[in-house]
């Protein structure tokens, strides 16, 4: 943490350098980051600490430009000096993590994180780090479930939507889901604006050299290289002219030998979206040549434009990039067997014999002999991220090893520059029974060394679904055989396709028991490993594979082909689709985030391919009732209802009564209302649902809008203290008349206490001590009550119960227990609504199922108000002062220890309770108190469990209605 002095010291810099634009500069830069133009946002950002050197958001943020555009060096110095300037500020320490994870310091990251989460539970970004450490680690289930959520919740950010593209290619899913997914980006990616430019040529020049663009941000020491350098020097000048657009904000010894057979380079990484794509434009390309797709900081959604009559993609990204106005994707007969044009959006561009070519144009060292000879027993190697190590993997080297005595596994991977990773995947070799005794775990050797590697190892075992592309082309080059096995997309056939093209197709299978065969079967056949060590690098060479004369032979021949036929290239008609279900899941996720954009354009996507989807049909009228237009949203959904299964009838009709509601035609909703209940409504939800409609619409009947309330008369005097923590002496008072106007006629003793808001857990304990107090009400400031006759309802549930409240859980196994499944949650309160300010109505909210409201066998409420019957078994139950400060956790964490301790503890559903959550309750020890309870309760705070925020709601025209409501609905 900074001591004092350096904070007052910062906080007088930033005073000294405050200007009156810098409101204005922060504004537009914001601006230009939600809409995507991160060159745009830097500039303003750089602008600002021109101003303010010390201002940690726009240090942070600029580093976030940075990280995203791809200049991770500049990004780490920035999120390390915004963290060296404010270690708490939260943006800074989720940055300050991922900085730690790229350094392989995982488990010191995940602990900053951890500290993140229980800061802020929402924090989008916690979940995209938390996924890069899971994937890290080879955990490729959790980093993709994290890294959805997190690009769900910032949806228009291209590079968390890579990044669960990247992720997915990683899984373990069938090929179809994976193509899926990136025809669902493609769908429902942000539209760019509209550039101004002249149309683009509807003819093949004829006059000219045909103009082929290649754009990438790895033309340097990337493996991108190893493929590039062969195509880029053996280009026909004479047939071609070569433009190539650099990415990266660096160049290094690779790029200038690129730079040098270019005859046009350009370094396009500073230039802003629409200026790219303005100069490759100017250029007037006949072909455009994307190499990136998916990975590490491309800009491929630019290519929603089209930036030359002919737009194609390869080399660098197995699978599709999803968008149809990519023209061709380069692949080969081996990876692109009859059938697999499912799998992309773009048209199958078919080479003669290899959809790249590998040539490292270095000094390599020469094959050494297989080690087998030497050591007296073959070693199996892998070499490669170990994210593309599945649990089937692993089955099938458990039972190669088992198979082969004496054999041994080699695994070099970045990811074993990290302990915490080491240690992990040791783990999961275990889990798999691979006996960690016949095991070598090496990070990657660098320069020549990472040759020589290969000569540790007789024979490769490929992963699956992802084989491997790089490390497989460096293995065959090496002389070392691959075993393989292939499926139905690129993606899993890059290495029936090197095999192929070496003339070994043999070692290539389509199943897991031929996988472990072949593997066995090729490490007792010294010769043939003697044999392939000798003979594949030449073979390689005289293959399009390896020769890169040849190689990009076919390849302009193919260019010149396509630039020719224009604009006749076959479409893709049909792609896997993700199911309805899912997409409309992902289009409340985006609404919740009040992201109206993207769950519009995921909606269309649904209605396309889906028309007959209810869920997708209500989100569609969300814009309509946005703006008011109640009966237009109604009409609409009963005109589309007769398309809908009677289940979906039942979710429309909710939604129709819900409109009729707020339009105020209490006649039309009446009707829905009775059509509603013919149909079978059998989910808990829409059950309850129902019943507050039902319950709503009773009291209108006759003009009757609200009933009396009766009560019996108690049968001694009962003492109850109302004890609320607020240091607002003025807001205080106004809460302490309500409360006092409580008892509803009552002959009871109420008094209401204030109490200084860092002190409440002595006065709670005090006031728990108070032999004169028969029921302790404690009520946070942000609590009010809307039913005059409340403390009646206290004192006839606390009969029932020795601690009551307004909501509460079955159990308590999440660390916000109010995100457990609906059914096992209960409550009642009015949301506020603050009307003079044009803001929101007040709504009534409740939890659970059921008509009883007073249910008990709650573990944990609450705790904005619990009611106390005073007794000698409570005041045993001491509050937790280390969970004081963090809102009213400790209240919660108290009721449980109650309940614990085999009190009982109750819901009562018509308290007449008020949330106002407008007004802020003191947080300033929620992280200590989170981790603490967290860490006491084993709460998972990265759970992979579904979160359910639901609630059965009915907007309200006052607060008061609610008690009638419920009085009706409840029994």
């Amino acid at each position: 943490m900074l001591s004092k002095f350096f904070r007052e010291f910062v906080k007088a810099k930033k005073k000294s350098n405050t200007s009156d634009v810098l409101p204005e500069l922060i504004e537009q830069a914001y601006v230009a980051m939600s809409a995507g133009e991160l060159r745009k946002a830097a500039d303003f950002f750089k602008k600002i600490l021109e101003i303010d050197p010390y201002h940690v958001r726009s240090l942070n943020d600029l580093g976030v430009c940075h990280a995203d555009m791809g200049d991770l060096p500049e990004a780490a110095r920035l999120f390390e000096f915004a963290y060296s300037l404010d270690d708490t500020y939260i943006a800074a320490v989720v940055n300050h993590a991922k900085m730690l994870n790229d350094q392989r310091r995982s488990d010191e990251a995940l602990e900053h994180l951890k500290l993140a989460r229980l800061n802020d539970p929402d924090f989008i970004a916690v979940d995209a780090i938390y996924s890069a450490i899971c994937l890290h680690r080879g955990d490729v289930v959790k980093a993709r479930f994290f890294q959805l959520k997190s690009w769900l919740a910032n949806f228009d950010n291209l590079r968390l939507a890579n990044g669960f593209l990247f992720d997915t290619a990683y899984a373990d899913v069938p090929e179809k889901t994976l193509s899926a997914e990136h025809y669902f980006w493609a769908q429902t990616v942000k539209p760019l604006p509209e550039l101004h430019h002249e149309p683009l040529a509807k003819k093949a020049p004829v006059d000219r050299r045909i103009r082929i663009g290649y754009w990438s941000p790895d033309f340097r020491n990337h493996s991108v290289r190893y493929f590039f350098r062969p195509l880029i020097e053996n280009h026909d000048t004479e047939r071609f002219e070569i433009f190539l657009y650099h990415d990266f904000h660096d160049k290094d010894g690779q790029t200038s030998l690129i730079e040098d057979a270019a005859e046009h380079f350009h370094s396009v990484f500073d230039l802003a979206d629409e200026d790219f794509c303005q100069l490759i434009r100017a250029h007037d390309l006949d072909v455009l040549v994307e190499l990136s797709g998916h990975s590490s900081h491309n800009r491929v959604n630019l290519l929603q434009h089209k930036l030359a009559p002919v737009q194609l993609t390869g080399f660098g990204y197995p699978p599709t990039t999803g968008l149809r106005t990519i023209d061709a994707k380069v692949l080969d007969p081996f990876v692109c067997p009859p059938g697999a044009e499912q799998f992309y959006s773009e048209s199958p561009l078919i080479l003669p014999q290899s959809f790249w070519c590998f040539d490292p144009l270095e000094a390599v060292p020469d094959c050494g002999a297989p080690p087998v000879l030497s050591n007296g027993y073959v070693t199996f190697g892998c070499i490669g991220n170990t994210a593309k190590i599945t649990g089937k993997t692993l089955d099938s080297w458990a039972k190669i090893l088992k198979r082969v005595p004496r054999s041994r596994l080699l695994i070099r991977s970045i990811s074993f520059q990290d302990p915490a990773a080491l240690r992990v995947f040791s783990d999961q070799l275990s889990e798999a029974e691979i006996p960690l005794n016949r095991v070598d775990l090496h990070p990657p050797a660098a320069g020549e060394d990472y040759y020589r590697s290969y000569n540790e190892v007789d024979i490769i075992l490929d992963t699956f679904p992802f084989n491997g592309g790089t490390t497989s082309c460096f293995a065959v080059y090496m002389g070392v055989p691959i075993i393989t096995m292939f499926g139905e997309s690129l993606i899993s056939r890059m290495g029936f396709s090197i095999l192929s093209n070496v003339g070994a197709s043999e070692l290539a299978v389509n199943n897991a028991e031929d996988y472990v065969k072949k593997a066995v079967k090729i490490s007792q056949d010294v010769e043939f490993l003697k044999s392939f060590r000798k003979h594949a690098r030449q073979r390689m060479k005289e293959s399009s594979l390896g020769n890169g004369k040849k190689f990009t032979k076919e390849f302009e021949d193919a260019c010149e082909q396509m630039v020719l036929q224009r604009n006749v290239l076959r479409r893709p008609v049909s792609m896997d689709l993700l199911s309805a279900d899912e997409l409309v899941r992902r289009a409340y996720a985006t609404l919740k985030r009040n992201q109206i954009g993207a769950t519009a354009r995921i909606v269309k996507h649904c209605l396309e391919y889906y028309p007959h989807s209810a869920v997708a049909h209500i989100l569609y009228t969300h814009e309509m009732t946005e703006a008011g237009k109640y009966d237009d949203a109604a009409r609409y959904l009963t005109h589309q209802m007769r398309n809908f299964s009677d289940v979906e009838k039942v979710f429309a009709y909710l939604n129709i009564v819900r409109c009729h509601i707020l339009a105020g035609d209490v006649t039309a909703a009446r009707e829905s209302v009775r059509l509603l209940s013919l149909l079978t409504v059998e989910d808990a939800f829409d059950s309850q649902q129902l019943a507050l409609y039902q319950a709503a619409l009773l009291g209108h009947e006759n003009g009757q809008a609200t009933e009396d309330v009766l009560h019996e008369p108690l049968n001694s005097l009962v003492e109850i203290a109302i004890l609320v923590p607020c240091d607002d002496v003025e807001e205080f008072s106004k809460l302490q008349a309500r409360w006092s106007a409580a008892v509803g006629g009552l002959d009871v003793g109420i008094r209401v206490v204030r109490c200084m808001e860092s002190q409440k857990v002595a006065a709670y304990e005090a006031a728990l001590q108070d032999n004169s107090c028969d029921i302790l009400i404690i009520a946070q400031k942000n609590i009010d009550i809307c039913r005059d006759n409340f403390a009646f309802e206290v004192i006839r549930s606390l009969d029932n119960f020795d601690v009551v409240g307004f909501a509460g859980a079955v159990h308590w196994k999440r660390l916000h227990w109010i995100t457990d499944s609906f059914t096992r949650k209960c409550g009642a309160f009015v949301k506020a609504g603050h009307l003079e300010g044009g803001v929101a109505a007040p709504e009534l909210m409740i939890l659970g199922e059921g008509r009883n409201m007073l249910v008990g066998d709650m573990r944990v409420l609450d705790g904005g108000l619990i009611a106390i019957r005073c007794s000698a078994a409570i005041r045993a139950v001491k509050f937790d002062e280390l969970l004081a400060d963090a809102g009213t956790l400790m209240e919660q964490d108290w009721t449980h220890r109650v309940a614990q301790a085999g009190l009982k503890i109750g819901v009562h559903r018509n308290l007449g309770i008020v949330v106002d959550e407008a007004i802020p309750l003191n947080f300033e020890n929620r992280i200590e108190a989170r981790s603490l309870l967290s860490e006491r309760m084993g709460f998972d705070i990265f759970s992979m469990e579904a979160e359910d925020r639901s609630f059965v709601s009915l907007p309200l025209h006052s607060n008061a209605d609610s008690v009638n409501i419920l009085n009706r609905m409840f029994a």
